[in-house]
């Protein structure tokens, strides 16, 4: 409870694009996305076409719902929409059913800090159908259950509204190990003067194990190795949900990480002293 006695709301950061139509707006740089918006175009329309089940709510649909996440302020997102919106008519008039197009409504999503002022006040006056503003991070809850038609999102899902940690905290993480290469072994040993290498190979423990090197066994070895000195830094709050997450990752590329555990990856050094 805050000294007045009112409940603090905690406030979730946000970085929307840049808003306006100046210089650096991102309303006059979104070329990049924009061929990206186009380049899906086709995809979009092939799977309306073949996906879409018109017949399950025709003629009984009043109103075609269509969401765009991480909408910012234009012009890509107007144009993406417009691509959904005669995919659809052009699949209603496919299948006989043009008397039974519905209106079309769409719903511009993006955080609250988004200029939405620039947004509203750059749509085609042109337009086939009406505009809605949806305010919130689509990492949560938005919008009532099955209410929508489809769902659009492009260059926006990379986007989180909360990862765990702060950026300091990250930043000021120094994890005091590293690896080294053959070359930069022998350097180090060199620049030393004490000692001359009688031999030095780089061996591949992971090719004598039998059995599959996979994520879990992974996330299990450096939770053993390094879980003291994260939760030092980060608290030990965060353990569980970051390991979780961790193995997600590797799972998600454990061919690759099997291989690589089977190349060389530890050093074997035999000094001697001069």
């Amino acid at each position: 409870m805050s000294s007045s006695g009112k409940e603090e709301v905690a406030v979730m950061e946000s970085y929307p694009m840049n808003g306006g139509d100046g210089t650096f707006s991102y309303n006059k740089n979104s070329n990049f996305q924009r061929v990206a918006t186009n380049v899906a175009r086709e995809t979009i329309n092939e799977v309306i076409a073949e996906k879409l089940d018109i017949k399950q709510f025709s003629p009984a649909l009043t109103t075609f719902q269509i969401a765009d996440l991480g909408c910012s302020v234009g012009p890509n997102t107007f144009l993406a929409v417009q691509n959904i919106i005669e995919a659809v008519r052009r699949k209603y008039e496919s299948q006989g059913l043009s008397s039974q197009l519905p209106d079309f409504q769409v719903l511009f999503n993006d955080h609250a800090s988004n200029d939405f002022n620039t947004l509203f006040a750059s749509l085609p006056s042109d337009r086939p159908y009406c505009a809605a503003g949806v305010p919130g991070s689509f990492h949560g809850r938005l919008f009532p259950k099955a209410s929508l038609h489809f769902v659009h999102s492009s260059y926006a899902l990379q986007w989180l509204c909360k990862g765990i940690i702060s950026e300091a905290q990250v930043d000021s993480f120094n994890l005091p190990v590293y690896a080294p290469s053959p070359d930069e072994m022998t350097a180090l040993v060199e620049s030393n003067g004490c000692f001359s290498i009688e031999r030095m190979d780089l061996a591949a423990p992971g090719s004598k194990i039998d059995v599959s090197f996979g994520g879990h066994a992974c996330m299990l070895h450096l939770r053993a190795g390094m879980e003291g000195i994260i939760s030092k830094h980060f608290g030990s709050e965060i353990i569980d949900d970051l390991f979780d997450r961790f193995l997600e990752k590797t799972n998600e590329f454990s061919d690759r990480l099997n291989s690589a555990y089977r190349q060389g990856s530890q050093l074997v050094a035999i000094l001697k002293r001069k």
